[in-house]
């Protein structure tokens, strides 16, 4: 049993990460956090040869707002760090909230925010929410950086827009406009910590004009393969408007059925919940 065991490389740069990653190819599975790397080998989903751990380079960490008000989240911050980090709760709060109900504590504790995204799994709570706030992914590789857009970062199931020899080395988040506000909102069809059937991350900013709204950005995440965004301009804020934009949110998936719902079970949530998003959004104040 001991040979099947996979050999650990623990780059102390982030040159030697890119480095290894070159060398090893899908040899390697790169590890931040550990959860779901831990998850897939328990249940014999993956049989690495190599597992290359990015826990040793200092630098990667970090959670800063620059100058010019971008939010820059380090790969390896983890989880609860973000949920808990007073900068975002006060100019990110929404965001803040959906870090602080992914899974449960143990897992907020030990995921990162790069393992989070590169694992693109399309039953997870943060990717929904960095694709309505216009977030970018910041890589890596023998070429330098370059940055990703979240709305081409997630491919699919599992797939996202990293290149086999690049590393994941931070996101980043615009700030919010003036006025904007936003709310997530999360439904599990068991537990509270259960995973989400339907993730609704909502960004909306209100118009001069009374029950207007100048611009919605909708979410919609863990139906389909990958998170889902729409947009809308100048909408009248009543029920009627709001029931058509949720059908357009709806008609615009191509929902997945699962343990957790059918794909019809799907569909029927995001015509329920894109209206109460946006409600709970303009009532939570400045995001």
């Amino acid at each position: 049993m001991d040979s099947e065991r996979p050999i650990w490389r623990r780059p102390t740069t982030l040159d030697e990460a890119i480095a290894a990653r070159v060398e090893l190819g899908d040899a390697a599975l790169v590890v931040a956090g550990g959860t779901w790397v831990t998850l897939l080998i328990q249940q014999g989903l993956a049989r690495p040869a190599v597992i290359l751990s990015l826990d040793r380079i200092p630098g990667f960490d970090g959670i800063a707002v620059s100058p010019e008000g971008e939010l820059s989240l380090g790969a390896l911050c983890r989880l609860t760090d973000v949920a808990r980090n007073p900068a975002i709760r006060a100019d990110w709060s929404a965001l803040a909230d959906v870090y602080g109900i992914v899974a449960n504590e143990r897992i907020r504790n030990q995921g990162t925010v790069g393992g989070n995204v590169c694992e693109a799994d399309y039953a997870s709570d943060p990717p929904a929410a960095l694709l309505a706030l216009d977030a970018r992914a910041l890589v890596r590789g023998p070429s330098g950086e370059r940055a990703i857009p979240m709305r081409d970062f997630f491919r699919g199931h599992y797939e996202t827009a990293i290149a086999p020899d690049e590393l994941l080395t931070a996101i980043v988040v615009p700030p919010m406009s003036i006025g904007a506000r936003a709310h997530y909102l999360k439904f599990t069809a068991r537990s509270s910590e259960d995973r989400p059937c339907a993730g609704i991350f909502a960004v909306v900013e209100p118009a001069a004009e009374d029950r207007v709204l100048k611009r919605v950005r909708i979410a919609i995440g863990a139906v389909s393969a990958t998170p889902i965004l729409f947009e809308a301009v100048n909408i009248e804020l009543n029920d009627g408007r709001l029931a058509d934009l949720a059908g357009e949110g709806a008609t615009s998936i191509d929902p997945i059925a699962d343990l957790r719902g059918s794909a019809a079970y799907r569909r029927a949530l995001v015509r329920a919940l894109v209206p109460r998003a946006i409600r709970a959004a303009l009532a939570d104040g400045a995001a």
